[in-house]
């Protein structure tokens, strides 16, 4: 075993230190700081972000990062591309456990309109108080398919000029991505497709593809863009409809601005802090739903609201984001 790793997946013998590419990871520290250091001056909910922790829980990620940065290194890239049908069906897994299973202990979990995650372990019944692991499978996706990419036009580069192949490319990007688009995760689903877009050009497809490819998607995306700001759409959910109108008229639309720096994560918070975000709901316009909750005393109030907020699976996520 240590033999095997040692030989196939750590093979540091055969590797020449002196020609890593330092100034990559110094980019990706220098990144890694300026995120830690925006979280802690933004201004989120008064300055609530701080007292939420997320600060804090920044740090953590950009050291346990920076660990695992340093660790994936120092596999054999070899290694990692032979595991390409593996990492890609266990995407495809890890995306239809997110959509389909609801038990646990590894089930589909659902921030307000977003299923976008997977729970392992914990008590659905909770709710937001639910105690379970949680993760992202597309983040896990979007490695798994740039290596299956990879894999697949270095295999079949001979064949790189044929059609087929551009179309059994398309067939791998868009099984996963579907699933995604329909969590609804349309940012990730846009990076994806923008990444599928880079690997083909730059594999030397057909250029004759590409343009065709060009001629037909630059008006259709266009057409398309100009739907999704109209109020009769229907390929888009509502907090999507109003943060594509909030990019383009932030004068129009200044919650969704201040909001979109909040992702469902952040919302999901522990009891102490349900208070403070009931306030900001409260603020927001989401007791005009839940005005009956409210009564003369504040605390047992705000305490009803987030008792109201949990059994109706807390609140549309058009107000939030």
């Amino acid at each position: 075993m240590i033999k095997f790793l040692k030989n196939k997946i750590f093979p540091l013998h055969n590797y020449d230190f002196k020609s890593c590419s330092y100034p990559l990871f110094l980019i990706v520290y220098i990144i890694g700081f300026v995120g830690v250091y925006l979280i802690y001056v933004l201004d989120i909910y008064e300055k609530q972000a701080i007292k939420q922790g997320l600060y804090e829980k920044q740090i953590q990620a950009f050291v346990i990062g920076i660990f695992l940065i340093a660790f994936v290194a120092l596999i054999d890239y070899h290694f990692i591309a032979k595991m390409a049908p593996v990492l890609y069906l266990a995407g495809l897994g890890l995306l239809l456990i997110c959509a389909f299973v609801n038990n646990p202990p590894i089930y589909g979990w659902k921030h307000y309109d977003a299923r976008r995650w997977i729970k392992i372990g914990g008590d659905p019944s909770l709710g937001i108080n639910n105690p379970g692991f949680e993760f992202q499978p597309s983040e896990i996706v979007k490695v798994a398919l740039v290596v299956t990419l990879a894999m697949f036009f270095y295999k079949l580069h001979k064949n790189i000029k044929k059609l087929w192949v551009l179309m059994l490319a398309i067939l791998l990007t868009a099984i996963p991505v579907l699933f995604i688009f329909m969590q609804p995760d349309l940012s990730t689903t846009i990076l994806l497709l923008v990444v599928f877009s880079t690997m083909v050009f730059i594999s030397g497809v057909s250029y004759k593809y590409i343009v065709t490819f060009l001629v037909i998607f630059v008006p259709t995306a266009i057409v398309l863009f100009w739907y999704v700001q109209q109020d009769y759409q229907t390929l888009l959910t509502t907090w999507q409809q109003e943060r594509v109108l909030a990019a383009l008229h932030p004068e129009d639309y200044p919650e969704q601005i201040r909001n979109v720096q909040l992702s469902a994560e952040d919302l999901a918070l522990p009891p102490e802090d349900q208070k403070a975000l009931a306030v900001s709901m409260v603020y927001d316009g989401i007791y005009q739903e839940y005005k009956d909750t409210i009564s003369g005393n504040v605390d047992r109030s705000l305490s009803a609201l987030m008792e109201k907020l949990r059994e109706d699976q807390i609140v549309s996520a058009d107000r939030l984001y």
